[in-house]
């Protein structure tokens, strides 16, 4: 069962990311109109709140281990907020051609 992200624990998590990114991107496309720019605020803020709520769960006692997990946590999030259905789409007909659709 994936919990929305409420805590620092589920927030710490690529599908809590990848909500909170969702939302985030969202918000931003009410108030910037550039592609591009609205998916770097997002990867940035994902990043930034993936690195918060796992100093959190550490008491703010990190190792590099700890850092670089929640840094590759917000990237994955981020790409999947972002990219989600096109990404997955994509990846599984690079790994399985016969499941493309037919003409």
């Amino acid at each position: 069962m994936i919990d929305f992200p409420v805590t620092p624990e589920a927030l710490g998590t690529v599908a809590g990311i990848a909500i909170l990114g969702a939302l985030i991107t969202q918000w931003l496309k009410q108030g910037l109109k550039q592609a591009m720019l609205i998916n770097l605020v997002t990867l940035g803020l994902c990043e930034i709140l993936s690195v918060l709520a796992g100093l959190i769960v550490v008491a703010f006692q990190p190792t590099a281990r700890d850092l670089f997990n929640s840094l590759l946590i917000g990237f994955s999030g981020a790409t999947l907020a972002v990219f989600g259905y096109e990404l997955v789409k994509n990846t599984i007909e690079l790994v399985h051609p016969s499941l493309e659709p037919s003409p």
